[in-house]
C-alpha cells in the first residue's frame, strides 16, 4: 500500500515539473508520515499554481505595454525586455550594457544618470542593431519579481517619440521657412520703394542751383543731405539684417565675414577650409544664430572679443563662438529666453548638434555640430 502511495507521490511530482499543478493527492484517515508528504506536496501545488498564475498576468501585461520596457540588474546590464524591446535584435541578455544601446546628450553612462534621476522623463536616442535612433522619453524606476528575478533591478520605461519629434521638426521648419520668407519680402519692400524713394530725393537735392540760395538754406540743404545718406546707410543695414544678398551663394564663411566687418567687437577667427559644403538652407540657419550670438554680445555681455572657429573633418563641421562677457547662471530660468530656443531651433532642423554654455564673469560658448549633407 505505502509502495502504491510512494508512486503516486512520484507521479504528482512528475506532474509538478510539467507545469500541471492542478493536481492532488487524497490524504488516508491514517495520518502517517506519508500523509504529512502528501499534504506539503498538496501545499506547494497551491502554491505554484498562484505563483504561475501571477507570473503569467504579469508576462501578458509586460509584453502587451506599448512602450519600449527593460529590466536591468544593478550593473546596468539587461537581463530581460518585452515584445516592443526585442526589436534592438543585437542585445544579449545578461550581457549587453544599457548604455551600450543608450545615449544621453552630454552624458557618459546613461544608466548612472537614469538611476541618480528615478522617476524623472528625460529625453535620449536608442540605437537598434541596424544602427537606427530611436528618439525616446525614458525613465526608470527600482523593481523586482521574485518568480523569475534574485535580486532587485531596475525597470527601464522608454516611449517612443520618433514620430512626435519628425511632427516637431516639420513645424519648426514650417515656421522657420514663414519667417525668412517674410523677411525677404520686407527687405525687398524696403529695398524697392523705401530706398528707391530716398535715392529719388538725394539726386534731387543734388540738381539744386546752389547759387540762387542763400547761405542759411544751403547749410538746410547740407544738413538734408547728411540726414538722408545716413539713413540711406541705415536702411542698407536693416535690408541686410533681414536678408543679405550673399545668402543666395550658400557661402558662409564670406557670408559670416561680410557680417563680423560691421561689428565693434574684437574678433579672433579660424577655419581649416576655404570652403563648407553647406546647402543654403544649413547656411541660412547658421547665419541667423551668428547673428543672434553676436548681436546678444554686443548688446548685453559686454564683451570685448569674439573667437570664432570653423573645423571641417570629413562630413562633420564643428563650430565653436565664444565671447568674454560678464556671462550668466545657467541655473536660472532667465537664460531660456526666445532667443536661444530659436537658435536652437534652427540648429535642429537642419539635424544638427547645439550646445550651449555660459559661467558668470567668463563669458558665454556656443558649439554646433553639422553632419554636411553636400
Amino acid at each position: 500500500m505505502n509502495k502504491k502511495r510512494l508512486t503516486n507521490i512520484s507521479t504528482l511530482l512528475a506532474d509538478y515539473s510539467k507545469g500541471n499543478f492542478s493536481k492532488t493527492m487524497e490524504v488516508s484517515d491514517e495520518l502517517d508520515e506519508i500523509d504529512s508528504i502528501i499534504m506539503g506536496i498538496n501545499m506547494l501545488g497551491e502554491e505554484l499554481k498562484e505563483t504561475t498564475i501571477s507570473k503569467n498576468i504579469f508576462e501578458n501585461i509586460f509584453n502587451s505595454v506599448s512602450n519600449i520596457l527593460f529590466i536591468v540588474n544593478k550593473n546596468g546590464v539587461i537581463v530581460g525586455t518585452n515584445n516592443y524591446g526585442k526589436k534592438f535584435n543585437s542585445i544579449r541578455i545578461n550581457k549587453t550594457l544599457f548604455s551600450d544601446i543608450c545615449n544621453i546628450k552630454r552624458v557618459e553612462n546613461a544608466f548612472n544618470y537614469l538611476v541618480k534621476h528615478k522617476g524623472t522623463k528625460i529625453e535620449s536616442e536608442l540605437t537598434t542593431s541596424t544602427d537606427k535612433k530611436i528618439f525616446t522619453e525614458i525613465s526608470i524606476v527600482r523593481f523586482s519579481h521574485p518568480a523569475k528575478y534574485e535580486e532587485d533591478n531596475f525597470l527601464i520605461i522608454a516611449e517612443d517619440i520618433t514620430e512626435k519629434k519628425e511632427h516637431d521638426l516639420q513645424i519648426i521648419k514650417a515656421i522657420i521657412k514663414t519667417q525668412e520668407v517674410e523677411r525677404q519680402r520686407v527687405a525687398d519692400d524696403l529695398h524697392d520703394s523705401l530706398g528707391q524713394e530716398l535715392s529719388s530725393i538725394r539726386m534731387m537735392l543734388s540738381a539744386i542751383n546752389r547759387e540762387a540760395i542763400s547761405p542759411s538754406n544751403i547749410d538746410i540743404i547740407n544738413t538734408c543731405n547728411s540726414v538722408l545718406m545716413s539713413s540711406i546707410t541705415e536702411l542698407r543695414e536693416i535690408c541686410f539684417d533681414l536678408m543679405p544678398a550673399s545668402l543666395a551663394s550658400s557661402d558662409l564663411l564670406a557670408i559670416i565675414k561680410e557680417l563680423l566687418s560691421a561689428t565693434l567687437i574684437k574678433v579672433k577667427y579660424s577655419t581649416n577650409s576655404k570652403k563648407l559644403p553647406l546647402n543654403k538652407e544649413e547656411t541660412l540657419a547658421v547665419y541667423r544664430v551668428f547673428q543672434e550670438f553676436i548681436n546678444n554680445s554686443t548688446k548685453y555681455s559686454k564683451a570685448k572679443l569674439l573667437t570664432i572657429n570653423f573645423n571641417l573633418k570629413g562630413d562633420k563641421l564643428e563650430i565653436n563662438l565664444s565671447d568674454d562677457g560678464v556671462g550668466f547662471n545657467m541655473k536660472s530660468t532667465h537664460w531660456k529666453g526666445r532667443g536661444l530656443m530659436t537658435m536652437k531651433n534652427r540648429i535642429h532642423s537642419i539635424n544638427g548638434h547645439f550646445s550651449f554654455d555660459s559661467i558668470i564673469g567668463e563669458g558665454t560658448h556656443l558649439k554646433i555640430i553639422i553632419t554636411c549633407k553636400n
